[in-house]
């Protein structure tokens, strides 16, 4: 005879499951809010190896971290994307991506960010915790 409980359990088990599949799932769609918290960026995402766990989230987390350095290059000199009333349609929808990768990034917050603020954020950002 099958317990009540062992049924329970299995179910409650796959209703987790699937939810949990749904929410990483959702996450990749377009970086689907996957953001990165400048303040606290893992120590393993700065290390010489890169980041090499198998966390979903992390991976795209560190994916934008290592894309940052290029982007904000692109971002402000290549594609000229503050200019905003000058971009053709493509253009836009690519300096929007970035915009929603790097919401809180200098050269987001900050059309007119410097180098140095930009250089003094990259330099925080990859800073190893002294042991």
């Amino acid at each position: 005879m099958i317990s009540h409980t062992g049924i329970v359990a299995a179910i409650t088990t796959l209703v987790a499951s699937i939810t949990t599949n749904i929410a990483i799932f959702s996450a990749y769609q377009a970086n689907g809010g996957i953001t990165l918290d400048w303040d606290n960026i893992p120590e393993e995402f700065k290390s010489h190896e890169g980041y090499t766990g198998e966390d979903p989230v992390k991976k795209q987390q560190y994916e934008l971290y290592k894309r940052w350095g290029s982007s904000v290059v692109w971002y402000l000199y290549s594609a000229r994307c503050p200019e905003v009333d000058q971009l053709d349609e493509t253009r836009k929808k690519q300096c929007e991506q970035h915009r929603k990768d790097y919401y809180d990034a200098p050269e987001v917050k900050n059309a007119k960010a410097s180098l140095k603020e930009l250089q003094d954020h990259y330099t925080a950002i990859t800073k190893r915790r002294e042991t």
